[in-house]
């Protein structure tokens, strides 16, 4: 776990911390959530294929597991040429990049042992997926709300009653 904190902290530019309380509303990155204690807050601009990534990094370790929310504002005008499809191409490429990424970092082994479509508040395209990274348990959520995507990873002790409270208080704004 040490290996990704470690590999989350170097993928970034600038670092910002704060206090955290429960039900804390992060209104710029356009959600709330209860972390479990103070996140680590990191923002860097990505040059990409498909133009400029803001991406906003939230990361906090819990006794047992671990968790990351980046939220990435993706250029509208690519977003809003994409059919559902293609749609479900970013999700599912985002979720693939994601999990291959920390697993290389790690030296770890990828295995996905589930994976669900689904629409958050029967609205938002989403992907929902279940895997391994060696010994750790893995649960990952992608969420796409117009060109802002969610990513939402845990890692460790994922059915711990804190992980879970943590997943249940993910809330999009609207």
């Amino acid at each position: 776990m040490k290996k990704l904190l470690s590999f989350l902290m170097f993928i970034t530019f600038s670092v910002t911390s704060f206090s955290q309380t429960k039900s804390t509303t992060y209104t710029e990155s356009g959600f709330s959530a209860d972390f479990p204690k103070e996140p680590t807050i990191q923002k860097k601009n990505i040059e990409s294929k498909v133009g400029k990534i803001d991406m906003t990094l939230y990361t906090c370790e819990a006794e047992s597991f671990m968790i990351m929310i980046s939220e990435n504002k993706f250029p509208q005008e690519l977003v809003t040429a994409l059919d559902a499809p293609g749609i479900d191409g970013l999700l599912n490429g985002s979720k693939n990049g994601a999990l291959n990424n920390v697993a290389k970092q790690m030296g770890a082994e990828l295995k996905i042992i589930s994976e669900e479509k689904y629409s958050y508040k029967n609205k938002f395209p989403a992907l929902k997926a279940i895997a391994k990274l060696n010994d750790y348990a893995v649960t990952a959520i992608y969420i796409m709300k117009g060109n802002q995507m969610y990513q939402i990873i845990l890692m460790g002790d994922t059915s711990k009653k804190e992980a879970i409270d943590f997943l249940n208080s993910f809330d999009v704004i609207e």
